[in-house]
C-alpha cells in the first residue's frame, strides 16, 4: 500500500492506462451508501505509469484507489489502497528553550503546508502558538522537519503540539 499526507508524491505501474490524463482518486462512505470520491493531482502519465500528488484533505485512514483510464467505457481499476498518515514528532532538538530560541523539529508526514507548532501546559492545557519560520516534507518519503522559535513563556516543560490539515500530535518530552 501506499501511505503519505498532504504534498506526499507516489506513482503508480501497470498497464492500459491510456495516452490520456487519466483520473486518480480515493473512494470513502460518507454515510452508509454515499460514496465520495477525493482526486489525487495527476503530474505525468503514460500507459504504464502514472506519478500524483495528494492534495486532500481527509482523515487519517487506509481508503481505496482507483485509477480511472480517460478512454471511452473504460472502467475504474482498483490499486490497491492510499494510507493517509497522521503526521508523527521524533524529536525536538534542543527540547527546552527561553524567548526567541529556535527549536527544530524531526518526524514524518507533516505534509507540504506549513503545519502549526503549539505549546501546550500538561496541568491547564492551554496552548501557545509559536512562530514556525520554515518547514519541509521529502514528497517520497514524508520525513519532515520544521523550526519555530520559542514563545516568551519558554520552552520547558510543555507538551509539543503539532497540527497540519490532516490532524494533530502531542508529544511529551
Amino acid at each position: 500500500a501506499m501511505e503519505g499526507t498532504i504534498g506526499t508524491r507516489f506513482t503508480l505501474t501497470g498497464s492500459g492506462f491510456g495516452d490520456k490524463k487519466p483520473a486518480v482518486y480515493v473512494e470513502y462512505q460518507k454515510n452508509p451508501g454515499q460514496v465520495k470520491k477525493v482526486s489525487a493531482k495527476v503530474e505525468s502519465y503514460s500507459d504504464t505509469s502514472v506519478t500524483c500528488i495528494w492534495t486532500g484533505v481527509l482523515p487519517a485512514g487506509t481508503y481505496n484507489l482507483f485509477l480511472k483510464p480517460k478512454t471511452k467505457g473504460a472502467l475504474p481499476v482498483s490499486m490497491g489502497n492510499f494510507i493517509i498518515k497522521n503526521p508523527i514528532i521524533e524529536n525536538a532538538v534542543p527540547n527546552t528553550g527561553s524567548r526567541g530560541d529556535v527549536i527544530s523539529i524531526q518526524g514524518y508526514y507533516f505534509s507540504s503546508a506549513k503545519p502549526k507548532v503549539y505549546l501546550e501546559d500538561p496541568v491547564t492545557l492551554k496552548r501557545t502558538n509559536c512562530k514556525v519560520s520554515d518547514s519541509t516534507m521529502d514528497p517520497i518519503t514524508g520525513a519532515s522537519s520544521l523550526h519555530f522559535v520559542v514563545p516568551r513563556i519558554g520552552f520547558n516543560q510543555q507538551r509539543l503540539v503539532l497540527k497540519n490539515k490532516i490532524s494533530e500530535v502531542v508529544s511529551q518530552y
